[in-house]
């Protein structure tokens, strides 16, 4: 299952801080420490040292390696502190390989810790129960471990080590975000995750960024927002590859695969998740290695190679019982019960089924429940056994009902929209703090030029081209920030050229009534360009009123002279798909004034959207008469294509800003080797609004 994906050392590892302040040394110095004395409880304390300091740098891997010395030590120390800490450690390590032993020995240390009111001990004995509750499908008491973890992280980390303090609370969250999400409560699992960002924001932490791009990814993964999906799990990709962390990397992987997979793209999926699996097995990480087997046997089971899927399916099983994982285990026996059915071995397709009900009621996993009825109820139906087939379709439809309902769905896009918001405003808080740092270096700068010039007139001459380059520089840095601030809230070229046609309009023709429309309709254009000039992207349908009410008003200015169509081909969701506002304009404009203009027949302009492939093309063709010709009667200054130039700027912000590239070309329409107009070509992302 997605959601238990991440291991052990990642979910460890993530809730310390780098050791700050810490040196090289003291690793040595403990160690010396260990080797040098006899007595079993201070070689015991340098132990649980050496361990603090690992756990700290994020050294999981040697936490697990000298942990092991304090094996043979624990039988003969007799300081409780000591031993409970002893056992903390190891049972922390073994939570995997020997988890009933693991359970006892932590059981032991918060049982202590408890008793000693010990809150650092008591925060990590907590999140280490709870890690232990994931492995073994119990999400509510895994919940209950990871709130009593974030109590003592206030009580303890907030006050003695602040630094660890916000990344312990952004873990806690993430694990209480998976957690929920196997109970499919997706909208408090939305919610978890959505603290966890914030600490990302705050901390400015790539692996927490990391952690909330990987929990946002499974959610939409979950509720079929695929698009979502994919984003996130490239964004939690991008950050895995910064932070150079391998487990990281195999759950992306992984996660990627099962994208793949739902968007039936599955040669991908598989090279994913063997890859995926190729990384378990290096680092013997047997849950990793079940989940990713699991996923491999779903991928040939949707490819029809049932043999293979049965494989699969078996190994993964293999695997989680090694670690006593109920999760993995309860996805691959139902996956295998339904390969079973594929294949007509009809009893074993109803035995492990069945098994596998009593596995998803003791985890409370309806998903896989509702899945298993459907097993159960074609397997009967194969059978003519159709009153025990109407049982078990009539649980099904129960499950169904309680999984993900309209008004769930309703209300995780609220959410979704709610965090959403807070982003941007949060990115808006930023550029403006920035701003403000960037005027205030540049007021001090000066201040500081102005005092050094008194004092010595002829350092400042020399320092004065330095200083000039300096001060431009900064000034530059607050312009780009405020243009960001902005976002193109006008376009002055476009309001220009508007306000010159109804000029010219008034000033030659003289018909007062005629100005008044003109004014109406360039009014309500104007709120339009007002209205959409601080996004980036407006849905089709309001692209094609506002080019509708631009012609409208040029067909006036020009007395008739040409004619216009605007078409939305079939397949095109002028609601829901959106494009860059007033794109087409300048080179309308471009088409009545340089190409219509001096026709001597009537003009034409087609402006049409299309949809092809993951795309839309947009395009604007004319009947007039053509760029080359065009250039001929443009005086030599004005030559250069405003907007061409325009545009171009435009689309290159606009290709820093989402996935999927902008383009657009420019060429003459030729029939037998005559140009009987322009084209202009845009090919644009599939965008929803």
């Amino acid at each position: 299952m997605l959601f238990r994906k991440i291991t052990l050392l990642v979910i460890l590892s993530v809730s310390h801080a780098t050791l700050w302040g810490q040196t090289v040394e003291e690793p040595k110095a403990l160690l010396q420490k260990f080797y040098a004395n006899f007595n079993p409880n201070a070689r015991g304390e340098a132990l649980v040292q050496l361990c603090d300091v690992f756990s700290a740098m994020n050294q999981s891997d040697s936490v697990r390696k000298y942990i092991q010395w304090g094996v043979p030590l624990l039988p003969t120390i007799t300081e409780d502190e000591t031993k409970a800490w002893l056992e903390h450690y190891l049972a922390a390590s073994v939570v995997r390989t020997l988890p009933d032993s693991s359970l006892r020995l932590q059981t032991r240390s918060l049982q202590y810790f408890t008793k000693t009111n010990d809150t650092k001990g008591l925060l990590k004995a907590n999140h280490a129960l709870g890690i232990y509750q994931s492995y073994h499908g119990k999400p509510a008491k895994e919940r209950a471990y990871y709130f009593e973890a974030l109590k003592y992280n206030e009580l303890y980390n907030k006050t003695r080590e602040p630094k660890r303090y916000a990344r312990f609370r952004a873990a806690m969250y993430n694990n209480i975000s998976i957690s929920y999400a196997a109970e499919n409560d997706y909208e408090k699992s939305l919610e978890a995750i959505h603290e966890v960002e914030k600490v990302a924001r705050e901390s400015q932490s790539d692996e927490l960024h990391y952690l909330a791009a990987q929990g946002y990814g499974n959610i939409y993964s979950k509720t079929k927002q695929l698009d979502k999906c994919e984003f996130y799990y490239r964004e939690a990709l991008m950050y895995a590859e910064k932070l150079n962390r391998t487990p990281y990397i195999a759950v992306c992987l992984s996660n990627l695969g099962t994208y793949y997979t739902l968007t039936n793209q599955y040669d991908e999926a598989l090279k994913m998740n063997k890859r995926a699996l190729d990384i378990a097995y290096q680092m013997k990480d047997y849950l990793g290695a079940s989940n990713r087997l699991n996923n491999l046997g779903s991928i040939e089971s949707v490819r029809n190679k049932y043999k293979e899927a049965e494989a699969y399916f078996l190994q993964s099983i293999e695997y989680a019982d090694k670690l006593k994982a109920k999760r993995p285990r309860l996805n691959a026996m139902s996956n295998l019960a339904r390969i079973y059915l594929q294949l007509d071995r009809i009893p074993e397709a109803q035995k492990t089924a069945q098994e596998a009900i009593v596995l998803a009621e003791e985890l409370n996993d309806r998903e896989v429940l509702s899945k298993l009825y459907n097993t159960l109820t074609k397997s009967y139906e194969k059978q003519n056994d159709f009153a025990k087939a109407l049982v078990y379709q009539r649980q099904k439809a129960k499950m169904q009902d309680s999984i993900l309902n309209e008004k769930s769905l309703s209300k995780i896009h609220e959410l979704q929209v709610k965090y959403e918001t807070e982003r941007k405003e949060y990115e808006i808080r930023e550029l403006n703090r920035q701003n403000q740092i960037q005027t205030l270096e540049l007021q001090e700068r000066n201040l500081w030029f102005a005092l050094s010039g008194v004092i010595l007139f002829g350092v400042v001459l020399l320092t004065a081209f330095y200083a000039r380059h300096q001060i431009l520089k900064k000034q530059n840095q607050v312009l780009d920030i405020n243009q960001k601030l902005l976002r193109t809230q006008i376009n002055p070229h476009f309001f220009f050229n508007v306000l010159s046609s109804i000029q010219t309009y008034l000033l030659e023709k003289k018909e007062p009534m005629q100005a008044v429309s003109y004014l109406s309709k360039f009014a309500k254009l104007m709120r339009s360009v007002l209205e959409t000039s601080r996004v980036e992207f407006i849905a089709i349908a309001e692209e094609v009123s506002m080019t509708q009410n631009y012609l409208e008003i040029q067909k006036i200015r020009f007395g008739n002279q040409f004619d216009y169509e605007i078409r939305l081909e079939e397949g095109v969701l002028a609601e829901e798909w959106g494009v860059p506002p007033m794109l087409a304009q300048p080179f309308l404009e471009n088409a009545l004034e340089h190409g219509i203009r001096t026709l001597t027949q009537k003009g034409k302009i087609e402006v049409v959207f299309q949809k092809y492939g993951a795309g839309i093309r947009l395009i604007i063709k004319d009947n007039g008469i053509g760029r080359q010709k065009a250039a001929t009667l443009i005086p030599e200054a004005e030559k250069q294509s405003l907007a061409t130039q325009i545009t171009k700027e435009r689309i290159a912000i606009l290709n820093k800003q989402v996935r999927g590239k902008i383009d657009f070309t420019v060429e003459d329409i030729l029939e037998h080797e005559q140009v009987i107009g322009t084209q202009v070509l845009f090919l644009l992302p599939l965008i929803e609004v």
